[in-house]
């Protein structure tokens, strides 16, 4: 599997061979890029969808601050990728309760930078189609990073990979043991 560079620019390289470590090797990447969909269509439907449509409108007109949208948005996408590790660290538990946790929070922290890109963007965006195309191009460009530094290198040590936040989830090494000469938590 690490030979071969299409294996590696679609997965990652492996670190691990116990059953946590190959599930973390096949979910991992694809894990971060699900929880980054789901935080970006969470945070543009609660700012700029909500004002599109009129609703912040009639929420504005009560006691309700400037940056309550945004606030609530965010907090609902906390929330969310709070549960994804939850639901991660509690299904992988049996493995490892180390690696479980450092898996879910990276996937789930892997969701909030995109929460945070998407909430970026449905501020300097007069649209809600323009801020979710923006941040989905946001995370496209990321996991081509990741995955064009993932096929260079057989040990996820690229530039490009670092670059990336999904490849920021990706060098948690969940389940793993960390490379020589590097501090780790999730042997």
């Amino acid at each position: 599997m690490t030979a071969n560079s299409s294996m590696r620019a679609m997965y990652g390289p492996v670190f691990g061979d116990s059953l946590g470590g190959l599930v973390a090797w096949r979910f991992g990447t694809f894990g971060a890029v699900l929880a980054a969909v789901a935080s970006l269509i969470v945070v543009v439907r609660h700012t700029r969808e909500e004002e599109e449509t009129g609703r912040q409108e009639m929420l504005s007109a009560g006691a309700v601050g400037r940056r309550a949208p945004l606030t609530a948005a965010l907090l609902a996408a906390l929330v969310l990728n709070a549960a994804v590790a939850l639901v991660v660290t509690a299904g992988l538990a049996g493995q490892g309760a180390a690696g479980a946790l450092a898996l879910g929070l990276a996937i789930g922290g892997t969701g909030m930078v995109f929460a945070t890109a998407a909430a970026l963007a449905a501020q300097f965006t007069e649209s809600a189609r323009l801020a979710k195309g923006l941040t989905a191009g946001v995370l496209g460009l990321a996991f081509a990073l990741r995955a064009a530094g993932d096929a260079g290198t057989a040990d996820g040590s690229s530039l490009l990979t670092r670059l990336s936040p999904i490849g920021w989830a990706e060098h948690v090494r969940a389940f793993a043991a960390p490379p020589a000469g590097a501090g780790g938590c999730c042997s």
